[in-house]
């Protein structure tokens, strides 16, 4: 392997090393699968849309905003009570939107989907760097969606557990305090 001036990885999660739309495909399907639903692929493309629309709605996408900084993470699970009631009108469902909304968190908790070559580029990586994750996003749901690569990473920093979300400066500083590294021999990937 090449050499290159840095020691630490840190590798976003969504998009980089997970594919959230599969895992918020298995989330939709066993949430409706509980409430006696199937839903074919159309439908499944329709929630995704709805998703990603509600979630640029609710100023998710703009984490460089100082609101969606000071407020994420209860932006994060707000968003859900604007998403479900759009979903049972599309789908002619009647439920509780917060029982709905708290289970669907639940189940994005399951192990995550590695996009494809993940897990074979971390291990190759690990045996020359140290490696980390550093998300945005829930704890439960990063953690358990994590889950699928072991012990690839010796820490994530997660934003709701460090009470600060990229792009901060301050999310980046406490992680290189942390880890006892310096900017130069870090790379951020995703």
């Amino acid at each position: 392997m090449m050499k290159t001036p840095f020691d630490c990885l840190i590798f976003d999660a969504d998009h980089t090393l997970l594919d959230y739309k599969a895992d918020e495909r298995g989330a939709f399907l066993r949430l409706f699968s509980s409430l006696s639903l199937t839903l074919d692929e159309r439908q499944i493309e329709r929630l995704h849309f709805l998703s990603e629309h509600t979630w640029s709605q609710a100023g998710l996408s703009d984490v460089a905003s100082e609101y969606t900084q000071q407020n994420y993470h209860d932006l994060y699970r707000s968003h859900l009570r604007i998403l479900f009631p759009r979903i049972f009108e599309e789908l002619g469902v009647s439920a509780d939107v917060d029982i709905v909304s708290e289970r669907f968190l639940k189940e994005l908790e399951h192990t995550g989907n590695p996009i494809k070559g993940a897990e074979e580029t971390l291990a190759l990586l690990q045996k020359n760097y140290r490696l980390f994750v550093a998300t945005n996003g829930l704890s439960a749901i990063q953690r358990g969606r994590l889950a699928v690569f072991g012990k690839r990473f010796e820490k994530l920093f997660i934003s709701e557990e460090m009470g600060v979300i990229k792009p901060q400066k301050e999310f980046f500083e406490r992680i290189l305090e942390e880890i006892g590294a310096k900017k130069e021999t870090c790379l951020m990937i995703g």
